[in-house]
């Protein structure tokens, strides 16, 4: 339940550690069924589909990793890469499928399908001369978007207080950046909206005017983040506070720093954490977002500005001070 939760599958490194300590496919298949057995035993508030989403996702990768007995990353990634371009037809599809895939980060080639793919493509392309394209699709029982930007600082913390403030809480999020500058950034989110029953039209669209307004300098996200928590408070009510727990992984990831930030869940929280993690001069890869009761469980995949993984015990220490002080504020 913790890899499932807190952990990427489509990181090799993380799938490779997981399929280690399991063993065998025999062993993947009961553990499987005895986590759905305690999620189900322990509550029925505690399963959820996106929990379900998470376990047979880990589920299936690590059964496909075990069958095909997949060690090097670059065999791994090669597999995938040919996967999605034989989706595409011979000629300039394909080719330019091609040359976006190469501009990209492995991790992009595990996570993504060929659907995404040829969407990111054509978002891409209407970039031109715009500081943002949004794109919007259901996803089992959630809602995905996907927002097409220029890679500035602090660009995924800026989404995060985007999708926060209209309403929408953030399970998962991947950051992607090709060569060339170009941002592409998933989020698997849901919708906390009390008028949920409106037009989603209304809604995507307050979103592209949102990161718009944001890149233009328009939108001060702290103060509209504040006035957000402010209007949650009150629906929530006060709650005891818990204090929070940072702890780093550097040996499950070959490529990112883990960090994994326990702390009292809150409006905007998210937002915080990432721009903290901006603030230190890292880059975020990937997230996984958990609550359990009023406690979040949130989980980062990081690294320097050289692209490396933090090892410095100084420097970690920073990043626990800068995380502690960020989710310790009163939201």
């Amino acid at each position: 339940s913790q890899f499932s939760q807190r952990r990427d599958p489509t990181d090799i490194g993380t799938l490779t550690a997981f399929c280690k300590r399991v063993k065998s496919r025999t062993n993947l298949k009961y553990l499987c069924l005895l986590t759905y057995a305690d999620y189900k035993a322990t509550s029925p508030l505690v399963w959820s589909e996106w929990k379900q989403s998470l376990l047979w996702g880990l589920y299936l990768r690590a059964y496909e990793f075990m069958l095909k007995k997949k060690k090097a990353p670059e065999a791994v990634y090669k597999a995938h890469k040919q996967k999605l371009l034989d989706a595409f037809d011979e000629g300039d599809a394909r080719d330019q499928a091609l040359t976006h895939l190469d501009l990209l980060p492995g991790g992009y080639l595990l996570t993504m399908n060929a659907g995404q793919v040829a969407r990111h493509m054509e978002m891409i392309e209407g970039l031109n001369g715009r500081k943002a394209v949004v794109s919007h699709r259901g996803r089992s029982g959630m809602h995905e978007f996907t927002f097409c930007t220029h890679d500035q600082p602090f660009r995924l913390s800026q989404l995060c207080g985007v999708l926060t403030v209209n309403d929408f809480n953030i399970f998962e999020a991947y950051a992607f950046t090709r060569s060339d500058g170009t941002v592409i950034d998933v989020f698997g989110v849901e919708d906390i909206a009390a008028d949920a029953d409106g037009d989603f039209d209304d809604r995507i669209a307050a979103i592209q005017r949102g990161i718009e307004a944001v890149i233009a300098g328009e939108l001060d996200l702290d103060e509209a983040t504040e006035r957000h928590a402010a209007r949650w408070r009150r629906t929530r009510g006060t709650r005891i506070p818990a204090a929070p727990n940072i702890k780093f992984e550097n040996d499950l990831s070959g490529d990112f720093t883990i960090i994994d930030v326990f702390a009292a869940d809150a409006p905007g929280l998210l937002f915080r954490i990432t721009r903290a993690l901006s603030r230190e001069g890292l880059a975020i890869g990937r997230a996984r977002i958990s609550t359990e009761a009023d406690r979040a469980i949130d989980s980062f995949y990081v690294a320097d500005a050289s692209g490396k993984k933090v090892k410095a015990a100084g420097r970690l220490n920073d990043i626990r001070t800068a995380l502690e002080n960020e989710v310790s504020q009163k939201l």
